[in-house]
């Protein structure tokens, strides 16, 4: 009769060990890849919070890229309003969380804004600019009518950080004009775009939180500061833009560092400046808006 082969093998090739297969949960968690695309379909602020998983996700979520890929992948869209109410000059402002959906109107609480512990008591912030997330605050002695030196600083209010904003050169004399530039589809880091002038002189500064400095980026001599108003700036695709109510509007184009003139858009002929109300951006696009119901003069 004839043996079988594994009558002549040793023992130990016939007791093969046992194999504990990785689960399926346990192969995806493992995977960096899988990891990164499931938390890139994962909401900012979950996504903040999983930092503390383990070191693995915080290194897959810590750098810049992350950020950037995360929004293209999640668009900015407006849910709330947050509107600033101050009864006297002397008084703490108030302000007020409204959402878009019309279910809610929260008050915050007057901390909201005390996000610097080295803040003395006699000052306070308030918003002046907002910008895909991020909130341009200055600084000012409320309880005392002592001038002090402008301070802004750039505050997130989901993450709580905050940084100071450093203050750009000045002879003095200027008057000063800044604003906010942040679009993280393209970079984590913020612009701020700061306009002196003073009779016919005009320079534009920017400051990089890449950088954490000034540049001079344009300087002239002999410029028509009446024709436009610098007071409100837009940002919006990569520039500043100032819109005329008496004319054509201007733009900042960042990353070229210069100037050109954009057109005002078209009017009726019974158009008058009053007629004039807002010209801002929101959900991509920028808008000018006009009071069309205001009767013209016979």
């Amino acid at each position: 009769m004839a043996s079988s082969c594994s009558d002549h093998l040793p023992s130990s090739f016939m007791t093969l060990p046992k194999q504990n297969p990785l689960s399926s949960v346990d192969a995806v968690f493992g995977n960096d890849d899988l990891v990164t695309e499931i938390l890139l379909r994962v909401p900012a602020k979950a996504v903040l919070k999983l930092k503390l998983v383990s070191k693995n996700w915080l290194s897959i979520i810590s750098p810049a890229s992350f950020a950037v890929r995360h929004t293209r992948r999640n668009p900015h869209t407006v849910s709330a309003l947050l509107l600033r109410f101050s009864s006297f000059f002397k008084e703490q402002p108030t302000h007020k969380h409204v959402s878009l959906d019309g279910k809610s109107l929260v008050y915050l609480s007057y901390d909201f804004l005390d996000f610097d512990p080295d803040n003395p008591e006699c000052f306070s912030t308030y918003v002046s600019q907002s910008c895909n997330g991020l909130l341009l605050c200055p600084k000012w002695r409320w309880c005392s009518a002592e001038r002090s030196k402008p301070t802004d600083y750039i505050f997130n209010p989901t993450t709580r950080q905050f940084a100071l904003l450093p203050l750009p050169p000045n002879e003095g004399k200027y008057f000063t004009r800044i604003h906010l530039v942040f679009d993280p589809s393209v970079s984590p880091h913020y612009r701020v775009v700061c306009i002196q002038f003073f009779n016919s002189e005009l320079k534009i500064y920017v400051y990089s939180s890449e950088t954490t400095d000034w540049k001079l980026s344009v300087k002239l001599d002999n410029f028509d500061l009446l024709s436009v108003n610098f007071t409100n700036g837009v940002s919006w695709n990569g520039a500043v833009h100032w819109m005329s109510p008496s004319g054509n509007g201007l733009s900042f184009l960042l990353d070229m560092e210069c100037l050109q003139t954009i057109p005002r858009p078209p009017l009726p002929e019974s158009w008058q400046d009053q007629d004039f109300r807002y010209f801002g951006e929101s959900g991509g696009t920028i808008a000018f808006y006009r009071d069309s119901s205001r009767k013209p003069k016979s």
